[in-house]
């Protein structure tokens, strides 16, 4: 017996004949004209063998609908990714810019105004080191130059003190 509408060679007549004659179940898929049938045989507790086609056609296309879905999606989430990634930094990264160029400008004036000072200490350094006599006689705090050191900044030399005269060399 046979069911109606079933495709020529998607039964087993074979195995429906092994299992009618006592052998165990089979589970099997037949490939017939590009369509892919799972076919399985068993013996009822009646005895009779019976058989189950099942058209995988619709499964399969499913999961191939299935599997374009995910690759679309995979793909999508690759490229867009990366221009998400940056607009958010750039936008985490905006209230920044502000703070950012302020320390430049800190740093900038703070070079500036340390600058001039520095300048005349590292001369003033090398002239005392050739024993320019302008300078090895000079007191401090006669000149400008030491005067608009500013207060917060502590001297790279120490003050220039008299050395101690001996009693031939001494005035009094």
């Amino acid at each position: 017996m046979s069911t109606a509408g079933l495709p020529a060679g998607a039964d087993d007549p074979e195995a429906l004949a092994a299992v009618a004659a006592g052998s165990p179940a089979t589970d099997g898929v037949r490939h017939v004209r590009g369509v892919d049938y799972r076919v399985m045989t068993v013996r009822r507790a009646d005895g009779v063998a019976v058989q189950a086609v099942l058209d995988l056609a619709a499964g399969q296309q499913h999961r191939a609908g299935v599997l374009t879905a995910m690759l679309v999606t995979g793909v999508i989430g690759l490229l867009a990714a990366p221009a998400v990634e940056t607009w958010s930094g750039f936008r985490a990264l905006r209230p920044l810019t502000p703070a950012l160029a302020l320390q430049r400008r800190f740093v900038a004036d703070a070079g500036h105004e340390l600058r001039t000072p520095l300048t005349l200490l590292t001369t003033r350094a090398q002239l005392l080191h050739r024993g320019s006599p302008s300078i090895t006689h000079s007191r401090p705090g006669r000149h400008g130059s030491t005067s608009r050191r500013p207060r917060w900044s502590t001297p790279v030399l120490p003050p220039r003190r008299k050395p101690p005269c001996s009693p031939s060399t001494c005035r009094r």
